[in-house]
């Protein structure tokens, strides 16, 4: 071809190219989704049920332990699964609980708070020097190692422009030790301590016309409030100091609806008004608001302690106070200090560690919920290793289990297959022996790490060449994941029989 031909095509090319931008421009790039523990928060479970240390009744085992020594002594630790404090809502007094209903309060069924029952009525209040209620109940405040405590929760339903008292409780000489009153703009809660009279005044409003619930949260001089229920991370919507405990003397007087000296009428309906003289925890508080207690990953039944009500988020089996950032190390623990529950394994805290009961065959199972391309699954164990390992998947919508990967201490002893044999298809499974080089045996804290696309110890056809291998593209997915645990490596003690597990980590996008 002649230089001049040359030429002229390249230059036809850049005006092709150049005016036709689109062309290149279209082109758009996206980044692969992240690699996440699709195990985590899962529901997770065992077979044979039950077998967790400390069911049912505490139990002890022995440490495991780096040391040679721990295989031959028995450095006792206990196993208790049971809640360290209350697993249900504590009696209340009813504030509503009255022998003056008349003409001026009076009972109504068909305006009632959300979710009411056929069987239950709100209280009206109207305007006049009668329009309150005297509590047959007593609205003492609690008391935990000196530290004073009480709940108020109620549901209300306000006039249009009230500004009313929905609770006052009066000792000696008329002087108030607690009052609460509401409006549509603010909450105001009066108080007597040791050193004085005060007034606090919330942000947060109740709106007119409309059903909402209201709970006040006092221990020592942490008050919070919450409407509604709970907010975003089992906060409450505000928390304050109080200038010191709230006065625990003698009532003399307690009203409902109206101030004690007949002035500041609440015009609107109350239901469900409780007094506890204890703190509820914030879940508590909602379950009183929805009548469901939230349920948390870690042993929902156990509560947290009245000093920190809050369950820290993303790390339930601890508890904070309120007002603190999520992240606060103030923190206390919800479960039993020897409590080592099956969802340790998948709670993302590799310092919490599942133990099992004295046993020789167990499996687990975690149902991802969805249906992911797993690339690896990850056992991070307490105690020694078993001496046998079978990891299993389910595809969405499969009824049938599949062997995905097979460890043992004799391959060919346990499942008839060759120690480390190889892959022929990107699909095969083969058997991989503990106590080769590439699996060794630690007294403790060994790993299990199964990569679906190994290229070691024996390579899977396809590894490195993910998607253009079909089959292996197939191969990776699962919407449920099962480990079968057999046998024990290095255990003489019968207390050392059970499998102790930090984590069982299955790494999936």
């Amino acid at each position: 071809m002649a230089p001049f031909q040359r030429q002229v095509q390249g230059v036809v090319l850049l005006i092709f190219l150049f005016s036709r931008p689109y062309l290149i421009e279209s082109q758009t790039y996206r980044d692969f989704p992240k690699l996440f523990n699709a195990a985590q928060f899962k529901p997770i479970s065992t077979t044979p049920s039950g077998s967790t240390c400390g069911i049912p009744t505490r139990s002890a085992y022995c440490k495991s332990s780096v040391y040679e020594s721990s295989l031959s002594r028995c450095f006792q630790d206990l196993c208790e699964q049971d809640c360290p404090r209350r697993t249900s809502l504590p009696s209340y007094s009813n504030l509503l609980l009255a022998s003056n209903f008349g003409d001026c309060v009076h009972r109504d069924t068909v305006n009632v708070r959300p979710g009411n029952s056929s069987e239950d009525f709100s209280s009206v209040f109207n305007n006049g020097p009668r329009c309150y209620l005297t509590p047959l109940q007593t609205s003492e405040l609690g008391t935990e190692d000196g530290v004073r405590m009480f709940t108020l929760a109620v549901w209300i339903w306000q006039e249009t422009g009230n500004e009313g008292t929905i609770y006052q409780k009066v000792g000696d000489n008329s002087k108030t030790i607690l009052q609460v009153r509401v409006s549509s703009s603010n909450i105001h809660i009066y108080y007597s301590t040791s050193s004085g009279f005060y007034h606090l005044k919330s942000l947060d409003s109740i709106p007119a016309e409309t059903w909402t619930h209201l709970g006040i949260q006092v221990y020592g001089t942490a008050l919070s409030v919450f409407l509604n229920g709970l907010g975003v991370g089992f906060a409450a919507s505000d928390t304050y100091t109080l200038a010191g405990q709230i006065h625990n003397g003698t009532a003399t007087e307690v009203r409902v609806g109206q101030a004690v000296n007949g002035s500041d009428q609440f015009l609107g309906r109350l239901q469900d008004f409780r007094f506890y003289p204890v703190t509820l925890t914030n879940r508590e508080i909602e379950e009183v608001t929805s009548g469901v207690l939230p349920s948390v990953h870690l042993q929902t039944a156990c509560r947290c302690p009245p000093s920190h009500p809050r369950v820290k988020p993303f790390r339930s089996r601890f508890c904070i106070k309120n007002g603190v950032p999520d992240n606060t190390i103030n923190q206390v623990l919800r479960l039993n200090n020897y409590s080592h529950p099956l969802e340790f394994l998948n709670d993302g805290d590799g310092n919490s560690i599942w133990v099992s009961s004295f046993l020789d065959d167990v499996t687990i199972t975690i149902n991802l919920q969805d249906e992911f391309q797993v690339f690896y699954v990850v056992l991070q164990f307490y105690s020694p290793l078993p001496t046998t390992v079978t990891i299993e998947r389910k595809r969405a919508g499969s009824p049938v289990w599949e062997r995905w990967q097979l460890y043992a201490s004799d391959c060919n002893a346990v499942f008839g297959l060759d120690n480390n044999g190889p892959l022929p298809s990107p699909t095969s499974v083969n058997c991989l022996q503990f106590g080769s080089s590439s699996l060794p045996l630690p007294l403790s804290k060994g790993n299990v790490t199964f990569n679906l696309l190994a290229p070691e110890p024996v390579p899977r056809p396809g590894h490195n060449d993910f998607y253009n291998t079909p089959d292996l593209y197939q191969f990776v997915k699962a919407s449920q994941v099962r480990v079968r645990l057999q046998g024990h490596f290095n255990v003489t003690q019968s207390r050392h029989r059970y499998y102790g597990l930090q984590e069982y980590i299955v790494t999936a996008r």
